[in-house]
């Protein structure tokens, strides 16, 4: 609820009164009085803890300030609950229309599909030296990098290395995805 005093504060300017034509004597208090409830129904027990038992428990006046700042309201609830007839109906709801655009209007793009296998064909072996290792010196390098995980499971760096190539392979199509350019 820091959040919301702060933003509260904002709105105000750090005026405590600035709704008290509104019916809230002091934003300061009113938020104190809802933390207080609120942590007083956090230390209920879990099943009596529901939406409806903290409904039940912060007062009419912290409503009353998330009524007076909150701008988003459904339509049902502005249908329920304000005059229709005053402030004019909802327009009716068309149907979406939804667009799919082609990825290269020029038709000179290769189908993803065949993107993807190009770039799994790639070796990208700048992300895997171990690969080029001695076959005399893997067990050297193997205790050099390899990590021993919980449960007697490891963590070797030719694994490493492995998903890091598969993650730089994610990354280009990522690029691609971002700037059919690239």
């Amino acid at each position: 609820m820091n959040d919301l005093k702060n933003q509260v504060a904002f709105i105000t300017e750090g005026a405590d009164d600035a709704l008290h034509d509104a019916g809230i004597v002091s934003v300061e208090q009113t938020l104190k009085r809802a933390q207080t409830q609120f942590n007083a129904w956090l230390k209920l027990e879990a099943e009596q803890r529901t939406t409806q038992s903290l409904l039940d428990q912060l007062g009419f006046d912290y409503f009353k300030l998330l009524d007076l700042l909150t701008i988003a309201r459904s339509r049902k609830h502005i249908a329920k609950y304000y005059d229709v007839g005053e402030i004019g109906k909802f327009p009716r709801r068309e149907r979406p229309i939804n667009v799919k655009a082609d990825i290269d209007t020029a038709g000179l793009f290769p189908p993803l599909r065949e993107v993807n296998r190009d770039i799994r064909l790639l070796n990208l072996s700048a992300y895997a030296p171990l690969r080029f290792v001695k076959h005399d010196k893997v067990a050297e390098y193997s205790r050099r990098y390899d990590m021993e995980l919980a449960g007697g499971r490891s963590f070797r760096q030719l694994d490493r290395e492995e998903s890091l190539i598969h993650l730089m392979r994610v990354n280009l199509l990522k690029r691609m995805e971002s700037s059919i350019s690239s």
